[in-house]
């Protein structure tokens, strides 16, 4: 029901973008616009339960100050009123980690925020999905996990404005994307350029990465000969990956983006590992048991062998491979 329901909402975004087909001239143009109508819709393959991990670390070049953030995240999408937990870990160089994490059953939405141990489960708060939303202790509710899926390629400015947290992120694209052009490369990739706004939006598509966008670059002007400063470029890696009913797809495993804009003293880089789970046969997601003390946690942490007190580099040098890649599917 909910996959059907995601695919309805997705179709009436992409029909928006369909008549950018009709700009295109040749048949390269055409791969390039069908290729972003994938991307934005291939969320709607994901399992109808399935889990995240994203590892992530940024910094800025503007102070020098460094963060470490984890992200988890749970969703159980059989049913409309769906089951979600999302969790975000922080510290930068000196604090150990804090964490404030969200879940919500069809009846109930809690949250929980505190140090690495939570004592009594500190900062707990549950209440009634049916109460005014005006009256909520509780300030977000849990994110989607197109959230882990949009953001490799999503710009500050979205991401500011809350805009990357759920499938509508991808419509937004599809509605605010208009279609340039396109060319294909000596190495086979597909260059594509979009207008949005005031920015170009420089799309580069790989066949080899199941035709999804593997560098995205936002100018400052539209203009394709002198296209002005570069605000962000994102570069993302893609895995096919074998799901537990026999189909496939491909799905973001690493993204580096760097967002300059020194006259909003901005400029920073941010590195992200993403691995995934499908738990559609094996569950991880938390119960909701008040003054159990359960940690919500802990089986997303098994099913993936994680260490949450672990930093991003001991991390990584304990999951790469040996060409320095992570495996982002976890069996």
């Amino acid at each position: 029901m909910v996959r059907a329901f995601l695919f309805i909402y997705t179709w009436f975004g992409l029909v928006s973008l369909a008549g950018a087909q009709g700009l295109a001239t040749n048949a390269v143009e055409r791969s390039a616009v069908q290729m972003l109508i994938d991307f934005v819709a291939s969320p709607t393959s994901l399992p109808d339960e399935y889990a995240v991990v994203l590892r992530e670390t940024q910094v800025s070049y503007i102070d020098g100050t460094e963060s470490d953030t984890v992200y988890l995240f749970a969703e159980d999408r059989r049913r409309i009123t769906s089951t979600r937990f999302s969790a975000k870990g922080y510290t930068n160089s000196i604090e150990p980690r804090r964490w404030v994490q969200y879940l919500r059953t069809p009846t109930h939405r809690a949250q929980r925020q505190g140090g690495q141990a939570f004592g009594r489960l500190a900062g707990e708060v549950v209440e009634d999905v049916t109460m005014d939303p005006e009256d909520s202790q509780i300030l977000q509710y849990p994110q989607r996990h197109d959230f882990v899926f949009f953001r490799p390629v999503a710009p500050r400015s979205d991401r500011s404005s809350r805009k990357t947290q759920s499938a509508g992120y991808g419509r937004l694209l599809l509605d605010e994307l208009d279609f340039m052009g396109a060319e294909k490369l000596d190495d086979g990739k597909i260059q594509s350029d979009w207008a949005r706004k005031l920015w170009r939006v420089q799309i580069t598509f790989d066949p080899k990465q199941g035709n999804r966008p593997t560098k995205i670059i936002h100018f400052s002007d539209l203009d394709i000969e002198n296209p002005g400063p570069i605000v962000c470029v994102h570069v993302i890696d893609w895995e096919e990956w074998n799901l537990e009913d026999n189909t496939s797809m491909w799905i973001p495993s690493h993204f580096r983006f760097r967002h300059s804009t020194p006259a909003y003293k901005l400029d920073y880089e941010t590195e992200g590992h993403l691995r995934w789970a499908d738990t559609s046969e094996e569950s991880v997601m938390p119960e909701l048991q008040r003054g159990s003390g359960n940690d919500w946690r802990e089986k997303i942490r098994e099913r993936f062998s994680e260490d949450w007190q672990v930093r991003h580099a001991e991390w990584l040098n304990t999951n790469q491979r040996k060409d320095g890649t992570v495996p982002a599917a976890v069996e």
